[in-house]
């Protein structure tokens, strides 16, 4: 059973539509034992990395998220909430030491080709240098937890993996069949 963290920030209707395409289980919550009673956790996109940064707090998750030893996926603002911090200094929930940036041009949204730089679990069946959906203003720099990166002006983490926590800034559920073949190799593999 997956759970969707729900900050009550975010429309998850698309990638609860892309799980049950594949079958998976899952529920939507901010229940801290609902959490903690799932195998594996989505932490999704939200409308602002800050706003949803205080509803951990509220929520009282932000030592429960700091500390599960279950796989974990951030989605988009889900994987800039997973890193240190932004570069305006707004703190987040320190899990990858990367500073979160914001696109000199304002946005980036499109399809752009994922390049790996190591092979891991997720990217399994998917062909090399596939192209997924982004739809994001932010951005994670490349660090030493960098396993892809995409290109759009600039090189910037596309995923980002260490332990139990993995993050994705492109959006899988808007991403055809290579979307839900990663959604796949989240609910299969890990």
């Amino acid at each position: 059973m997956i759970a969707i963290l729900d900050f009550g920030l975010s429309n998850t209707t698309d990638l609860e539509l892309a799980l049950s395409k594949i079958n998976a289980e899952f529920i939507v919550t901010n229940k801290e034992t609902e959490i903690t009673g799932c195998d594996k956790v989505i932490i999704y996109n939200a409308d602002e990395v800050t706003r949803a940064m205080k509803k951990i707090h509220l929520l009282n998750l932000f030592s429960l998220l700091r500390m599960m030893k279950k796989p974990t996926l951030g989605i988009s603002l889900g994987l800039e909430l997973l890193c240190d911090k932004s570069e305006d200094g707004t703190s987040f929930l320190g899990l990858f030491p990367l500073t979160i940036k914001k696109f000199s041009d304002g946005k980036n949204v499109g399809w752009h080709e994922v390049k790996r730089i190591e092979d891991f679990k997720l990217f399994n069946s998917i062909m090399e240098n596939e192209k997924f959906y982004f739809d994001h203003s932010y951005y994670a720099e490349v660090g030493e937890s960098t396993i892809a990166t995409v290109e759009n002006e600039i090189v910037f983490s596309a995923a980002i993996h260490t332990d139990y926590y993995c993050g994705i800034q492109f959006l899988p559920e808007k991403s055809g069949e290579q979307g839900l073949q990663f959604l796949r190799n989240f609910v299969e593999v890990c």
